[in-house]
């Protein structure tokens, strides 16, 4: 590709003139699809979009009289440049002024007509819109919105000859652009009429492929088909993109490869006319269309029956296990694994940027991303591999979509490179219930889900969900990067079932994925299932809590001051409620995490105290019994962690390193540490070992009271400072199981680590 405009740029630069006339065919039903632009320039407002003052600013010193030429400068030395949109969504102004907010931008068009006409010029643009033609000002439109297609119509007249139309469109925030077209009265595109641009034939370096293409034309009889242009480039990219996976079955992409080569060949040969070079751009993209189709309905076809995505043996993988004893988890070499993490979803940036075909596609973003995890301390994501807001991994159910599976594909390898456990749940369920009507088990979209309750009652979907489960253990179960598979998310929810109906189809779904598992790999990942609510009772605890062949519980501590906290101390305490209460029902010593938690009615505006609420959870998760920093959701814009988040886990991370937590399983005994009026504490421990935390609204000397009944005689403790990770040892014996120990400086928040010496 890059050889090719290399090829079309020579051509120019030693066969065309600097600059001349440029004829234009509009699009298919009339769009405008080539600009001359200009900004952006400044749009200062006082927080009131309204009251933009760009907007009404005569930036071109003479707007009524605007006949611009490429390369012609306007204020603050801002230049007209040359700009191609697309039929379907215009022209997208951010994508030639990138970063900007609160601008103005101008785009002209010079449109051809060979007699006086009546026309309609249908517009829509995002933010507000100005329009004049032949210098008069025809429409104002100020208001904040998105692009759409067709939203006003204005009554034109264009004279005989070049009739001059000038847009201003004002940005506001989110995306920027415009589309517009010309009909006749009757609705339909008026065939005689043309666009005509002034630009240079020479083209600017690093100028996308399309503006190289379309200097071709300057100077040139006949008329340029933009949108054949667009075409072409859209299919040779899309099959440049393509080829490597389409190329996984043999010889599959050859017919598409030739074409390319003999396409990119005969368009680098000089032609005599537009017409000529329109006519060729929509061959080769109809051509291209065509093979590209083909290789990828083989592709389509070939993924549906899974290959496993990494070559590796499963006996020598790291499968995470629940560690002998229970609370905790160990590798398969027997070193514990303190899980630090949070929930991100592969929607949200920048694990959207794994998503192969998509704009945003971009590996070397989501490899930083990865290495800030590591970096951080971070271990487990817990993952929905199912999308509703934005991609469905079967469209329609039973038929999987091939760039879904390559986007969790590339997230799995990501996370294998950097060391990043993933916890994968296969449905979005909240998502699924809140778009029902969009949904692919809903029966109105030839699902089988009549009632929602379907969705765990009737035996089709069942084995449908069985279908499921298949696919995912057959392409990503053979690697230590699962951690574990979430049977369902907050499985309580949603679908009006009883909690003996979600039970028994847990039961049957865990065997199932266990069975198959075993069966394909010789091995089974860790398998668990979440509850929406908190604190489960009257029979959703059974699911919860004692559900046999769960390697871990998991609920979602959605508590109280937790859900809008305006201070950091309640929401820790609210933790701590809801992890002693887990582990307090679960009579196996399985592991507990919390699945979810974090703010979930509002978000927090400030970030620091954002920091500070997910500090204090998630240490409280951790001293009051959880397994690891417990999983944050991140409820953010952007919708990942803060810096001061991952600090947090770093720290927490070099922490967990020094614990010895083959001494903090199987039962606990009582470890009492009274703290003062809003302050908060946390503990647990075994005869051997305990753990506490505690922390205070400021920095303070701090006495830790500890109160161990039945620990040991004498214990050496680890002080570990949670916000600047500097330790503090010291020795001591217990009196009547009392401890007292007086910590030198001041602290926020303070973790102990005490073994019996």
């Amino acid at each position: 590709m890059k050889r090719f405009a290399f090829m079309l740029l020579t051509l120019l630069l030693v066969g065309y003139a600097q600059a001349g006339v440029v004829n234009l065919r509009l699009g298919p039903e009339g769009e405008i699809l080539a600009w001359l632009v200009a900004g952006p320039f400044p749009n200062p407002h006082d927080k009131d979009f309204k009251a933009c003052r760009g907007f009404e600013t005569d930036y071109l010193r003479k707007e009524i009289k605007a006949r611009p030429t490429e390369g012609r400068k306007e204020l603050f030395s801002l230049s007209w440049r040359l700009a191609v949109g697309t039929k379907e969504d215009g022209i997208d102004l951010l994508s030639v002024f990138p970063n900007s907010r609160a601008a103005v931008g101008y785009l002209y068009a010079g449109i051809f007509s060979k007699s006086d006409i009546t026309a309609h010029l249908l517009v829509g643009s995002d933010d507000g819109v100005k329009v004049w033609v032949n210098g008069e000002l025809l429409h104002v439109s100020h208001r904040t919105r998105g692009v759409k297609r067709d939203e006003e119509r204005l009554v034109i007249r264009l004279n005989e000859g070049v009739n001059h139309l000038l847009f201003k469109v004002d940005q506001h925030f989110g995306g920027w652009g415009l589309i517009a077209r010309i009909v006749g009265t009757n609705g339909l595109p008026i065939a005689h009429l043309k666009e005509v641009l002034d630009v240079n034939s020479k083209p600017a370096k690093k100028e996308s492929l399309a503006l190289v293409f379309l200097r071709t034309a300057v100077g040139k009889q006949g008329s340029l088909d933009v949108d054949a242009l667009n075409q072409y480039i859209k299919w040779e990219a899309k099959s440049n993109f393509w080829t490597p996976w389409l190329s996984e079955i043999k010889d599959n992409a050859l017919p598409l490869q030739t074409s390319l080569t003999t396409w990119r060949k005969r368009l680098s040969v000089p032609l005599p006319n537009a017409d000529v070079l329109s006519a060729m751009l929509g061959e080769a993209a109809f051509d291209l269309e065509k093979r590209f189709n083909a290789a990828w309905d083989n592709f389509h076809c070939y993924i549906q029956a899974p290959r496993a995505l990494l070559d590796v043996d499963p006996a020598k993988e790291d499968y995470i296990r629940v560690a002998p004893g229970g609370r905790y988890f160990v590798h398969s070499d027997g070193r514990f694994f303190t899980p630090i993490g949070y929930n991100h979803n592969p929607e949200w940036t920048p694990l959207n940027r794994c998503a192969p075909g998509r704009p945003e596609y971009d590996l070397a973003v989501a490899e930083e991303f990865f290495k800030r995890l590591k970096d951080s301390g971070v271990n487990l994501l817990r993952m929905m591999i199912d999308l509703p807001l934005s991609s469905l991994i079967e469209k329609p159910i039973g038929i999987f979509v091939p760039e879904h599976v390559l986007w969790i594909d590339e997230i799995v390898k990501l996370a294998r490179k950097h060391d990043i456990k993933l916890m994968i749940t296969p449905w979005d369920t909240f998502w699924m219930n809140h778009r029902w009507d969009e949904n692919p088990y809903n029966v109105k979209n030839g699902g089988l889900v009549e009632k929602k309750v379907d969705f765990i009652t009737k035996r089709e979907v069942i084995e449908a969900q069985k279908r499921r489960w298949k696919y995912i253990i057959d392409r990503w179960g053979n690697t230590g990067v699962v951690f574990a598979w979430e049977l369902l998310n907050e499985a309580d929810y949603w679908w009006g079932a009883s909690p003996e109906q979600v039970v028994a189809w847990a039961k049957e779904i865990g065997e199932f994925v266990r069975d198959y598992e075993k069966s394909k790999w010789g091995r089974n990942h860790l398998i668990c299932i979440s509850t929406g609510r908190p604190m489960p009772k009257e029979g959703w605890d059974e699911l919860a809590y004692h559900l046999p062949g769960m390697g871990f519980a998991t609920t979602h501590l959605y508590i109280g001051v937790s859900n809008a906290p305006d201070e950091p101390i309640g929401p820790a305490f609210t933790e701590k409620q809801g992890v002693e209460y887990a582990i307090s029902q679960i009579k196996d010593n399985r592991p507990y995490i919390d699945g979810e938690n974090g703010p979930i009615n509002r978000w927090i505006a400030d970030v620091n105290l954002d920091n500070e609420v997910f500090h204090n959870m998630s240490w409280a998760h951790l001293a009051s019994g959880g397994a690891g920093s417990g999983l944050r959701w991140p409820y953010r814009n952007p919708h990942h962690l803060s810096d001061g988040m991952y600090r947090t886990l770093a720290l927490m991370s070099h922490f967990a390193k020094e614990v010895p937590w083959r001494k903090l399983v199987g039962n606990r005994v009582v470890v009492e540490v009274p703290v003062p009026e809003g302050w908060v504490s946390c503990s647990i421990g075994t005869k051997e070992c305990a753990l506490v935390w505690v922390a205070a609204p400021k920095a303070e000397r701090m006495n830790i009271c500890l109160s161990w009944p039945n620990g040991p005689k004498s214990a050496r403790y680890r002080c570990y400072d949670t916000k600047t990770g500097e330790w503090v040892n010291g020795a001591a014996t217990l009196v009547n199981g009392k401890l007292d120990i007086r910590l030198p400086g001041e602290h926020v928040s303070v973790a102990v680590v005490l073994e019996n010496s």
